[in-house]
């Protein structure tokens, strides 16, 4: 027989054995080493989130407002790359999970060198961080065939991931402060790439219900691991009506946050709203893990009243200032008709919060902002719920009617 017509065969039995994309898959869910994956990732973010939580004679650590978030930044945004491509590619074969498993690897080596000292492990850090961007690239070369009609939007992506990477491992030869600037400019360079390139490649295009699972998963391991912070701080106590009162007031807290944001986040699916895109409701996501790592450290300096007071103000009013705008964001683009009420809940509930800042101890405080978030439900059911529930029978019935 012919070698070319071996050659040939032995292509589509490759082809049959392969397993097809998740992307393809009817009612995908996320799998079970991309939960594994958001575990792995969620460890790194609490050592991250720590910084907030050690105070010195009452204060917070010097700078610590402006690294917390640039040190959870480059964290959050390779849990974002490795999403995207999983959404997008991912068969769930051998060699993804192996790939997967790396990636996860590279992340536990990373979160050995996350100490408060950032300039003293700037270099190891940035070496962890080049070979997981390198990692992804490769990731989004190798997959280029899984869409061969937008190889080119993979190859692209990939080379585009691999120079940001390079300009950021580059900063190692900077002298301080500017290797800090150049670092994030290839980071900045790689979140804006995916924009640009949208407009000029659409791509296959994001799984959009994948996504949301795979956002609400995070959060949702987040908020657990909000009340293990909560639960270990318990034991380091000394038990008085006030942390009694703290403890309570956090557990009601993080149920109120709970309900804010899953109350209509199954609507993010919905159809009957503008088409939303995948960065619109994955950006926006970074403020959220955002404002719940603050919220667990008020709820912990609460407890322990181990801060001082302007510090926890700055502290109560920023967290929930973040988590708003990132849960937000995704409802004022999808919802053009809820808009006027999505500013009204956000006004009225950040105005209460506000105010619970001049309550006279950090415990009243924490009541305080609670208090706003359990309004911010009642008013969220009584407005915008409400009247998406009418437009959807509208549209429910108009599709009946046809």
């Amino acid at each position: 027989m012919p070698s070319g017509i071996n050659t040939e065969s032995s292509k589509k039995q490759k082809q049959k054995k392969a397993r097809p994309l998740q992307y393809h898959a009817p009612h995908r869910h996320a799998t079970w080493l991309e939960l594994f994956f958001d575990l792995i990732f969620v460890v790194v973010v609490s050592k991250v989130t720590h910084l907030l939580a050690h105070t010195h004679h009452g204060h917070l650590e010097a700078g610590v407002w402006w690294k917390f978030p640039l040190m959870l930044l480059p964290i959050w945004w390779i849990w974002m790359l490795h999403t995207l491509w999983s959404n997008l590619y991912d068969r769930d074969s051998q060699p993804h999970r192996a790939a997967t498993l790396f990636v996860m690897l590279q992340m536990i080596v990373l979160s050995t060198v996350l100490i408060t000292d950032w300039a003293e492990v700037f270099l190891l850090f940035n070496l962890c961080y080049f070979g997981l961007r390198l990692t992804l690239a490769a990731l989004y070369f190798l997959s280029s065939r899984a869409h061969p009609e937008h190889a080119a939007f993979a190859t692209r992506r990939g080379a585009g991931m691999l120079a940001a990477a390079l300009i950021s491992v580059a900063s190692i030869f900077v002298p301080p402060p500017w290797r800090y600037l150049v670092f994030y400019l290839g980071i900045g360079i790689d979140i804006l790439l995916p924009i640009f390139q949208r407009r000029g490649d659409k791509g296959p295009g994001v799984h959009a219900e994948h996504l949301i699972e795979r956002m609400g998963l995070l959060i949702i391991i987040l908020m657990g691991e909000s009340i293990i912070s909560l639960s270990a701080g318990l034991g380091k106590i000394d038990w008085s009506g006030e942390a009694i009162a703290a403890a309570l007031t956090g557990a009601l807290l993080i149920g109120a946050a709970w309900w804010i944001y899953f109350d209509s986040y199954h609507r993010l699916e919905n159809p009957h709203g503008r088409p939303c895109s995948g960065l619109s409701l994955a950006y926006p996501h970074f403020f959220t893990c955002l404002g719940l790592s603050v919220m667990a450290n008020l709820i912990y300096h609460a407890i322990h009243s181990d801060l001082d007071r302007h510090s926890y103000q700055v502290m109560a009013i920023a967290g929930m200032a973040v988590f708003y705008l990132g849960k937000q964001i995704p409802y004022y683009l999808k919802f053009h008709t809820v808009r006027g009420y999505i500013w009204l809940n956000t006004t009225v509930t950040l105005a209460l919060c506000a105010g619970s800042l001049y309550l006279p101890t950090k415990a009243t405080i924490l009541a305080g902002l609670t208090v706003a978030l359990l309004v911010y439900v009642i008013l969220n059911y009584l407005t915008t719920i409400r009247r998406m529930e009418a437009l959807e029978a509208e549209f429910e019935a108009k599709e009946a009617g046809t």
